[in-house]
């Protein structure tokens, strides 16, 4: 009996705090925006990012509100929250009606999309109009893309945005036996060379986990969990997926990737440990080197498809302003201040001078073992960074420049709206949780479990969420020819 009412407590609980969260989110829509700002009154900003705080972070705090005091009347409260529990910390955050002023965010992770549409971000169009200079960062399209509803709710961080596929290899054995991975066009040309390092090393694990579409091209458009085709249409990837499904499970039964491929939860010290040979990457410009400095040994890099600048890239990571916020205005400041003021950037990212690193010269630093380091795509401009070794000086003018010349998604601005189909969207979660790790990795036959997974997919409500999708590209098309 005790038993029983504690699991009962327990689902009270979650149900309060989903209606929590849909009750003092939703509710806030029709609150007017507060665009005035009294730069005399020094205020404290809290920022919430997805990150295990740093040694040394005390110290650096400190050093940035010095900084802040100066340049914005401000002090930085910034919170670390692990990774794993990010999501269900803003969540309950979000239901208790916490009062913080920014959060990062993303379209899979903290869904920004979601958020949205409870009411959780702020609308920022006339907020930018105060900060012009962080305006000025981002291309037309790159807004577009950050748009729900044809309104802006978050910011960019100015990094990395075309979407990209790629594996990366082990350089050591690539050269040991010479093995032809820059030509690789298929997956038959995986399976020779993940043979060959199954066969000559039998202490290394050809690949980390599944892939599945790695070679397909970038100029369809992903909406939650299916996709719009060039002629319009949405489809599900997952009904074509037969023939890549049944190499994943060839590769399983070979021995390709770790056996316990589904369940591991400590990747870094394997391929720390040299055990991997290749693994599923964005190619990105200056990837090796930075790899490098986190790993002790190198890389080559494959691209397997074209670039694309599009929503879900662009949307990778952002940040938003909560719409509990007191002081939006100065919040907005301080993420312009984030992506124009080299300094705060790399203090924020890096740490203290003599401490945390030593520069080399004017651009180029060196980190010390251990010091403390808050990734440079969480808090604002990577453009701004110091050059770090084995990075070539033209890393960030190529990575700007690349972000400028992909081909741009034609359907960047459309943004959909779960709500119509919340329920159906949270089932179809669920079965994919269920399904998608055995067939990407080759776990079970995908004759038999593909089948399965389709099956509950069509129960779950896919039609609908297909449909949904439909109808709301085809309003949003008309009125942008």
């Amino acid at each position: 009996m005790k038993g029983y009412l504690k699991k009962f407590a327990a689902l009270l609980l979650c149900v309060c705090l989903l209606c929590a969260v849909l009750t003092a989110c939703g509710g806030n829509q029709n609150t007017a925006v507060n665009t005035e700002d009294d730069m005399s009154k020094e205020v404290t900003l809290t920022w919430y990012i997805m990150a295990s705080e740093p040694s040394g972070s005390a110290e650096v705090l400190a050093e940035v509100n010095k900084y802040l005091k100066e340049k914005l009347n401000a002090k930085l409260d910034l919170k670390f929250v692990q990774p794993g529990d990010y999501k269900q910390k803003m969540q309950m955050a979000m239901a208790a009606n916490e009062e913080y002023d920014l959060v990062w965010t993303a379209q899979g992770t903290n869904d920004y999309p979601t958020n949205v549409a409870n009411g959780a971000y702020l609308e920022l169009d006339k907020l930018l109009e105060q900060t012009p200079k962080l305006k000025a960062l981002f291309s037309d399209d790159m807004w577009d893309a950050t748009r729900i509803g044809g309104q802006i709710y978050g910011v960019p961080m100015n990094q990395v945005m075309f979407d990209q596929r790629g594996l990366w290899f082990k350089k050591d054995i690539v050269e040991k036996y010479n093995l032809p991975v820059q030509e690789v066009k298929s997956f038959d040309d995986l399976t020779a060379i993940y043979q060959k390092v199954k066969d000559s090393e039998p202490n290394i694990i050809p690949l980390r986990n599944g892939i599945i579409d790695q070679f397909d091209s970038r100029d369809e458009t992903f909406v939650q969990g299916y996709y719009i085709g060039k002629d319009g249409k949405v489809f599900d990837k997952d009904d074509n997926n037969l023939d890549e499904f049944k190499v994943m499970r060839d590769w399983y039964q070979k021995g390709f990737f770790p056996a316990d491929v589904a369940t591991m939860t400590d990747e870094v010290s394997v391929i720390r440990a040299g055990k991997i040979f290749s693994r599923y990457s964005r190619p990105l410009p200056g990837v090796e080197a930075k790899f490098h400095l986190q790993y002790p040994f190198e890389i080559i890099q494959l691209t397997t498809c074209e670039p694309a600048l599009t929503r879900a890239g662009i949307q990778g990571t952002m940040t938003a302003v909560s719409y509990n916020s007191k002081n939006p205005v100065r919040a907005l400041k301080l993420l312009e201040l984030m992506q124009t003021d080299k300094y705060l950037f790399n203090l924020m990212a890096y740490g203290i001078e003599g401490r945390d690193y030593h520069m080399i010269d004017d651009t180029h630093a060196e980190r010390e073992p251990g010091s403390y380091y808050v990734a440079e795509y969480l808090i604002g401009n990577q453009f701004l960074a110091y050059i770090m070794p084995g990075y070539e000086d033209t890393v960030w003018e190529e990575t700007e420049k690349a972000n400028m010349e992909a081909p741009v998604d034609p359907n960047i601005g459309f943004s959909f709206d779960p709500r119509p189909v919340e329920s159906e969207i949270s089932q179809l979660s669920a079965v994919s949780k269920e399904f998608s790790g055995i067939l990407s990795n080759g776990l079970d036959d995908p004759e038999k479990i593909l089948p399965q997974y389709l099956e509950k997919k069509d129960t779950a409500g896919k039609q609908k969420v297909m449909d949904e999708i439909q109808k709301q590209y085809d309003e949003w098309k008309k009125g942008n020819k």
